[in-house]
């Protein structure tokens, strides 16, 4: 037997024993996925008994959904099958924008998919699945990257999907589902991103979390996105100025992680997603509301 200093490689006969500090860090192998593999299942077990009523050919219908959003959105998928960008919508109002409208679903893919695809009834009920299931599937994927245990993360994905407000505003006001399916995974990006020290990854982790901010603006550019990105602001800051990863150090260090982290964040969201921001920046200048409401208005 040879023994070492404190950390070294304890040698016993033919085994290499390691200290616990590495013993910590060396990865698990065999099933140490089938965990949270049960975890996942039995969220989309549940979210499929909260939404039983649209497995067996029901729609619920909301208020908003169905003055709004199931018009607007099937109005939207008949257009993209006919090849057809949504520049106008003749049947609102004697005639209205439709890509400049913040909440028509243009830009926003699970709306165009869906609705381009299915029957709106059918294209309703998956709509609604996927925002609930998907809330809790990225939040608990950001709870186990933040080192949660399964059954923690299990609890905080239905915590948060299940919510009285975000389970009734899934099915009568699409827009907040929009915010909170894609807010956890913003999230969770940046905080792979800035864990990262290979910048392969780095850009990847960026890009993701780029997709799901170009989303979170074109489900709802405005309220919604201005929390997502208060959201996202305090969280880059906090991991960078006040609870670094370890490579991040120095008040320098912090700073240019700040600088570098939040500007490609931004960048690839509001890069996706100008096809959908531009145009209704375009027409919010022209509108009587340009300014917003004020005085005894707001």
């Amino acid at each position: 037997m040879s023994t070492g200093a404190p950390g070294r490689v304890r040698r016993y006969g033919a085994h290499r024993v390691l200290p616990p500090a590495q013993t910590a860090m060396v990865p698990a192998t065999g099933l140490c996925w089938l965990p949270d593999l049960v975890a996942v299942l039995a969220l989309f077990l549940v979210t499929t008994l909260a939404m039983w009523d649209l497995i067996v050919g029901g729609t619920m219908i909301g208020q908003d959904a169905a003055v709004y959003f199931y018009p607007i959105y099937e109005a939207l998928g008949e257009r993209l099958r006919a090849g057809d960008v949504p520049g106008w919508n003749p049947a609102q109002f004697g005639g209205a924008p439709f890509a400049g409208n913040p909440q028509s679903g243009w830009m926003y893919l699970p709306a165009m998919l869906l609705f381009a695809l299915l029957p709106v009834e059918s294209a309703a009920n998956a709509y609604m699945f996927f925002h609930l299931f998907g809330a809790g599937l990225a939040m608990y994927a950001l709870a186990r990257v933040l080192r949660l245990g399964v059954p923690g993360a299990l609890v905080a994905a239905m915590a948060y999907a299940f919510t009285g407000f975000l389970y009734e505003r899934t099915v009568c006001c699409f827009a907040y589902g929009g915010i909170a399916a894609w807010l956890p995974l913003v999230l969770l990006s940046a905080e792979l991103a800035l864990r990262s020290r290979d910048r392969l990854w780095m850009v990847l982790w960026w890009a993701l979390g780029g997709v799901a901010l170009s989303q979170a603006l074109a489900a709802w550019l405005g309220q919604g996105a201005y929390y997502a990105l208060l959201a996202l602001g305090g969280y880059v800051v906090y991991r960078t100025l006040f609870q670094p990863p370890a490579h991040i150090h120095g008040t320098r260090g912090k700073l240019m992680a700040l600088v570098i982290h939040g500007f490609a964040l931004l960048a690839f969201g509001f890069g996706l997603a100008a096809a959908g921001v531009i145009p209704r920046l375009e027409y919010n200048a022209l509108s009587s509301l340009s300014g917003g409401y004020t005085g005894t208005q707001a």
